[in-house]
């Protein structure tokens, strides 16, 4: 970046904790650990930087949070401290970069930040190993024709806050234990279709061989629209069936990464969907080798290389007076 951090806070939870630390290792070594910019001040879920240039202090913020405006309960910002930060460190312009970054207005109704909100990414919690393991697993049989795989589908989970004009099966564990209850009727109804449903987490060995035993890795919602899991069935070149996803920070496409489902929140054609990839195993293959090729935007290092970049454009639009009309928006 061509400015600087001069004080930072961290947010411990397990899919950007190792990510955080590895961005301020490499931009902050010797700055400010301030605990006024952690989710124990800023809200759960919240964390972020101070960023000088030229005289000018500027605001970074990491939303971690499952939500993405589609309740009021979506932003737990604690404004009080939020304005406390902006007023002592003369902040003049901020941005954020928002984990579940939607896609469709509806999910994004109640987020109250409406401009300079970027996608950010929902990463597995160490790329590197995912790669690794990739790397290393050798050609099997493909004897699995559905995988779901890995996560309780909770019942403690309810939409306690909710919009009474959107149907909550958009709530996304209501939404999980839909898929899974009619994936499970489809594995009772069609014995012709070796389909392996597991509600619970395997051990690893066990897990990662059941991955690539699999022709179709089905991903219902986990933290927010996705899971991690479909983070790791794109670098295993697997072909991922999934709701359609949020937006990201590499140019995931809809159908040609990944096979979406669109809208279809009561997976209605999730059978259909099956039957025709599995007619088709040339296209299953060309799934999975376009899922694999993101692999290059999806290591941390990638991703810092596109937050710092992001960071550096808006900031330069500030100075050139351009920012106006170059804020994107999240309406």
């Amino acid at each position: 970046m061509k400015g600087h951090i001069l004080r930072y806070g961290i947010d411990s939870r397990d899919h950007l904790v190792h990510f955080l630390n590895l961005f301020y290792s490499k931009n902050a070594k010797n700055e400010i650990v301030d605990s006024k910019l952690t989710p124990q001040n800023l809200g759960k879920n919240l964390s972020g930087f101070v960023y000088e240039r030229r005289g000018k202090n500027f605001l970074v913020l990491f939303d971690g949070d499952d939500g993405s405006g589609g309740t009021m309960a979506d932003c737990k910002m604690q404004w009080p401290h939020f304005q406390n930060i902006i007023d002592q460190n003369q902040i003049c312009d901020y941005l954020i970069f928002k984990v579940s970054h939607a896609k469709r207005p509806e999910h994004r109704e109640f987020y109250p930040f409406k401009t300079d909100v970027y996608p950010f990414a929902l990463m597995t919690n160490f790329p590197k190993k995912i790669f690794k393991i990739a790397d290393e697993m050798k050609p099997v049989a493909k004897d699995i024709d559905v995988l779901f795989v890995g996560g309780k589908v909770h019942d403690h989970n309810f939409p306690y806050c909710w919009p009474k004009h959107r149907n909550t099966n958009q709530h996304w564990p209501t939404n999980r234990k839909i898929g899974y209850a009619k994936l499970l009727e489809i594995k009772q109804k069609r014995s012709d279709l070796n389909i392996v449903a597991v509600d619970q987490l395997l051990p690893s060995d066990q897990y990662y061989s059941t991955i690539n035993r699999a022709k179709i890795c089905l991903d219902f919602p986990g933290i927010s629209v996705s899971s991690r899991k479909f983070y790791e069935f794109m670098v295993f070149g697997k072909c991922v069936v999934a709701l359609e996803q949020y937006n990201c920070c590499w140019p995931l496409k809809e159908n040609e990464h990944y096979i979406s489902l669109g809208q279809d929140y009561n997976y209605v054609t999730l059978e259909s969907t099956i039957d025709r990839l599995l007619n088709n195993p040339d296209g299953i293959e060309e799934v999975g080798k376009m899922a694999a090729s993101l692999r290059p935007h999806m290591s941390h290092e990638a991703v810092m290389d596109y937050i710092e970049r992001t960071i550096d454009a808006h900031v330069e639009a500030y100075f050139d007076g351009t920012l106006e009309d170059k804020r994107v928006t999240y309406r």
